[in-house]
């Protein structure tokens, strides 16, 4: 596995198609797409502050970290992962995503959980409108959910 510790990035897809890649102590800024197609992910402590952070990814968790304000849709057709104890700031978090857990987070994202199935969120803080929006297959427990138009054509 390849360690990334302490470092910083920007621009285009500093870290594409990357497998079997651990990061600690990241920020990720600015340009788009830095973990686009990646695979095997164990992230911690780290920050994103920018678009498309992690698209396609598969098999990842991302613990402790933050997903700025800047970041802009950071987690779209993904399948296989968890976001424990993130913050979660980005517009358009969680996408057309598969067998996701969501653990003690802090998510406050307009439009989030769209498309996605097999959803996992347990005690999590929720503000987002249109949450869930044509998503299927979705266990919470002890969460705190604020916002408008929630759960329209979710099932299961």
């Amino acid at each position: 596995m390849e360690k990334i510790i302490n470092q910083e990035f920007g621009g285009e897809r500093p870290l594409y198609c990357k497998h079997d890649l651990y990061l600690e102590n990241v920020k990720i800024h600015a340009g788009e797409s830095a973990l686009k197609e990646s695979g095997l992910l164990s992230v911690n402590n780290s920050h994103f502050a920018l678009r498309y952070p992690l698209w396609h990814c598969t098999d990842f968790s991302v613990e402790n970290c933050e997903l700025a304000e800047t970041c802009r849709a950071p987690l779209w057709y993904d399948k296989n992962g968890k976001l424990v104890g993130c913050k979660i700031c980005g517009v358009k978090t969680l996408r057309e995503s598969s067998n996701v857990s969501v653990v003690d987070c802090n998510v406050d994202s307009i439009e989030f959980g769209w498309k996605c199935h097999n959803l996992d969120i347990v005690r999590s803080t929720i503000n987002s409108q249109y949450f869930l929006l044509m998503s299927q297959n979705i266990t919470m427990s002890d969460c705190h959910f604020s916002g408008k138009y929630s759960f329209q054509y979710v099932r299961n």
